[in-house]
């Protein structure tokens, strides 16, 4: 009997064992096998892993220049998102869109804490918590 290593992204992860009269298409089919369950499983490891964090800033881009809060004056119409915010620097932003769980995304210039072209700031209303730049 052979014992020879099987490799997944260069690191050794068993050893496969060569016995005299087994082809090595069958070894190298086995061998395919297992790399494609192990692919399979870290896919599923990823995808289970994103969904059960309940992530739902995960495209947030957060910049050196973005407050970590800013804050908010409660409109009278009841609403936790505020119409408008000013921020320390004098800067409106303007309420684009009320999301779930009492977050908003408001309008943002292009070159203000970094903001990119089509891109606003997204915020929990409760406490003013910045959660980073989106992607309109």
């Amino acid at each position: 009997m052979q014992e020879h290593a099987v490799l997944f992204r260069g690191a050794a992860i068993g050893t496969l064992h060569l016995q005299r009269g087994r082809s090595v298409s069958t070894a190298v089919g086995s061998m395919a096998a297992y790399a494609a369950v192990l692919l399979f499983a870290q896919a599923a490891c990823t995808t289970a892993a994103n969904r059960g964090t309940g992530c739902e800033d995960c495209s947030a881009r957060v910049t050196a220049t973005l407050p970590q809060r800013l804050v908010l004056v409660p409109d009278s119409g009841g609403s936790p998102c505020p119409r408008v915010i000013t921020d320390a620097g004098g800067n409106r932003l303007t309420l684009l869109r009320v999301l779930s769980n009492d977050r908003a995304d408001y309008t943002i210039a292009p070159g203000l804490y970094g903001a990119r072209e089509n891109e606003a700031v997204r915020l929990h209303c409760k406490d003013g918590t910045v959660a980073g730049l989106v992607h309109l």
